[in-house]
């Protein structure tokens, strides 16, 4: 019976804990959406390709949502210290397991963003020429001779390019 009221205790003293942490992920949680609609508008009226649209759009609402996630369980009483600590590992470790893969995604976004050349273009870089056909957060598909390409966009980043004939 000792073991019951001690439970009863304990969840009556956490309960209200539990409630502000939850105002609070809700809070930043309708901050998300919000957030995440204005840099849709924003990205898209800066005439951005639509992967990248996407791609600003979800890395804002992920922050938001992880930011949230850490402030509720600081209020809740939960020691954070550790935990962003652990987080800060795990990105540590992720970022050095694909950092080719970030690597590329990055370039892409960059291309996206500045459009150093568009789809369509007709482009040269190491020994490969070609239109390219489409640009993606991975790659870029050039298309020469009936034959389709994929470049890694972090080429772009550290070999010469050139643009042969623009569309």
């Amino acid at each position: 019976m000792h073991f019951l009221e001690a439970m009863k205790n304990h969840a009556v003293y956490l309960a209200p804990k539990a409630a502000v942490g939850l105002v609070v992920f809700a809070i930043f949680w309708i901050a998300a959406t919000i957030a995440h609609k204005i840099t849709r508008t924003v990205v898209e009226k800066a005439r951005i390709q639509s992967n990248a649209v996407t791609l600003f759009g979800r890395l804002v609402y992920w922050s938001f949502i992880t930011l949230g996630i850490v402030f509720s369980l600081g209020v809740t009483g939960v020691n954070i210290g550790s935990l962003v600590a652990g987080l800060g590992l795990a990105s540590l470790a992720l970022g050095v397991a694909l950092q080719a893969t970030l690597s590329n995604m990055f370039s892409g976004a960059l291309i996206m963003l500045y459009h150093p050349f568009k789809q369509g273009d007709r482009i040269r870089t190491q020994s490969v020429e070609g239109d390219v056909a489409e640009i993606n957060l991975r790659y870029t598909r050039l298309r020469t001779d009936g034959t389709t390409i994929l470049i890694p966009n972090a080429t772009f980043f550290t070999n010469p390019v050139v643009i042969v004939k623009s569309a």
